[in-house]
């Protein structure tokens, strides 16, 4: 067996074509290996991407902030993006912060004041955080800009119909939130603790808006389910 081995290697060296021919398939070989490989690694440790849905408090701060503001239960709706560097994460989110609200300014538009009334905050908020893994745990940290929309409560006294009609008078403001966290890997999913901090630019009833923001939740990993719908559209679109 050893000797036939031998006779071809010998021929395929006295056969410049046929050697070059070896050549070329073994190398081509290793490298759809490689790139197997290489796909494969990035797949499964680059290109995650993970949907965030969490419920907390955001706690306005500051004595003349929390006359007119009163947390409430609050949620967050959002996705991770990793990129292409480990350690780098895009993270556009959405929080929804709900408040008992004092109104202490008079609104020229309305005859009176309104008190012990319900605010609503959305925050929509993009930003980019690090990310350092530690076995199943992960630390984590963010900062980006974003769009804040408040929804101050009004009161509509109808005297005619002896009614009050409550209206929302929309505010709409830059803002900024930075934050860190904590997640925990399990089945396929992640359990996360987040603790952040938002700046509102608007005032609201001459109050600056600062809140810390804690919320509680899960990370779902959508990755393989985002390749397939990749996929599905890329075999569409060929010719």
């Amino acid at each position: 067996m050893r000797g036939f081995l031998v006779m071809g290697l010998l021929f395929a060296w006295n056969n410049p074509t046929l050697s070059a021919q070896i050549t070329d398939t073994l190398y081509y070989k290793a490298s759809a290996v490689d790139t197997l490989q290489l796909t494969t690694t990035d797949t499964l440790s680059r290109r995650k991407i993970h949907i965030i849905s969490g419920v907390g408090w955001g706690f306005p701060m500051g004595s003349d902030t929390k006359q007119v503001f009163t947390p409430k239960f609050s949620n967050i709706l959002g996705i991770t993006i990793s990129t292409d560097k480990k350690y780098l994460f895009w993270y556009p989110s959405i929080s929804f912060l709900s408040f008992k609200y004092n109104q202490f300014i008079e609104d020229a538009d309305y005859e009176y004041k309104i008190i012990k009334s319900r605010s609503n905050y959305y925050n929509i908020n993009f930003a980019a955080g690090l990310k350092k893994q530690f076995s199943k745990f992960s630390l984590y940290g963010y900062l980006g800009p974003g769009i804040g929309f408040m929804a101050e409560p009004r009161a509509e006294v109808v005297p005619e119909e002896n009614i009050v009609r409550i209206k929302n008078k929309l505010r709409v403001s830059p803002t900024w939130r930075t934050g860190i966290g904590v997640d925990y890997q399990a089945n396929g999913f992640f359990l996360f603790f987040e603790m952040g901090w938002s700046h509102n630019f608007v005032k609201i009833q001459g109050r600056t808006l600062n809140m810390m923001v804690l919320f509680v939740g899960l990370k779902t990993d959508v990755s393989r389910i985002a390749e397939k719908v990749i996929k599905i559209i890329y075999k569409d679109e060929r010719p």
